[in-house]
């Protein structure tokens, strides 16, 4: 699969956002009905990593990106599994554009909503979530 840009540009950050949002809030929808303890801590332990990263902006991307890409593995769903491996190389181009930006606190924050509602067993709620952190990354562009 090949991604049609080679550059990131606002446009395609549009783009690769739009896309995002509907993909990672299903998967979180998903990831609630379908993923096991193994998932489960592994996203814990993530979210752990990616607030202590706050001081260093490449292991900070590393486990933002990991975060979704964790939550596309416990969908159990082999295609979404499959378009995320593709992704994540694109998502960590695009991290470092959009952390420029956006707040990393604040991205720490909201996964931290994300996981307690997957952890609460909370799918719709999950998935609204993920929606709001990508639409305030959205605002931006």
């Amino acid at each position: 699969m090949e991604m049609p840009f080679n550059t990131i540009t606002d446009e395609n950050i549009t783009m690769i956002l739009e896309f995002r949002r509907m993909f990672d809030s299903y998967n979180a929808e998903l990831f609630v009905k379908n993923s096991d303890q193994d998932d489960l801590k592994k996203l814990e332990e993530n979210v752990e990593n990616m607030r202590k990263a706050l001081g260093s902006s490449k292991d900070f991307r590393f486990y933002d990106n990991e975060f979704h890409d964790i939550i596309a593995k416990g969908t159990k769903n082999e295609i979404i599994i499959q378009i995320s491996n593709v992704f994540v190389d694109v998502l960590l181009d695009l991290q470092s554009r959009i952390y420029s930006d956006y707040g990393t606190e604040e991205a720490v924050d909201q996964h931290e909503l994300i996981l307690k509602s997957i952890k609460s067993n909370n799918a719709e709620l999950a998935s609204i979530y993920s929606r709001m952190h990508i639409d305030n990354i959205l605002k931006m562009y």
